[in-house]
């Protein structure tokens, strides 16, 4: 916010300060910066800033995450969640292969 009032009502030597803009800036541009955010803008603000990672769409974000290394932006804070895999030897991993077993040898004998 400081450059826009820079820009506009800045002396001459504070201006001197600002790089030049690398596109023309719109006749109604200060309108557009002062304009107020809609609640979701906000918080998509907030979210992005709380977590540090670019916010624009999703292409140039990826982009510019990729480059400046921010992968860990994207993720969600904390340890990974546990995964509750069955494990080899349980009583439903048991009983669910003995009982596929018995229903393929049916299925052989049958034939």
């Amino acid at each position: 916010m400081r450059s826009l009032w820079r820009w506009h009502l800045g002396t001459s030597k504070e201006k001197q300060i600002l790089s030049p803009w690398p596109a023309r800036r719109s006749p109604s541009w200060v309108d557009y910066v002062n304009e107020p955010q809609s609640e979701s803008e906000l918080n998509a603000i907030r979210k992005n800033v709380k977590r540090g990672c670019p916010l624009g769409d999703e292409k140039w974000s990826l982009n510019i995450v990729a480059r400046l290394g921010l992968e860990s932006t994207l993720r969600p804070h904390g340890r990974p969640k546990k995964r509750f895999l069955t494990p080899l030897f349980s009583p439903t991993f048991v009983f669910t292969s003995v009982r596929e077993d018995e229903e393929s040898n049916r299925d052989r004998l049958e034939r």
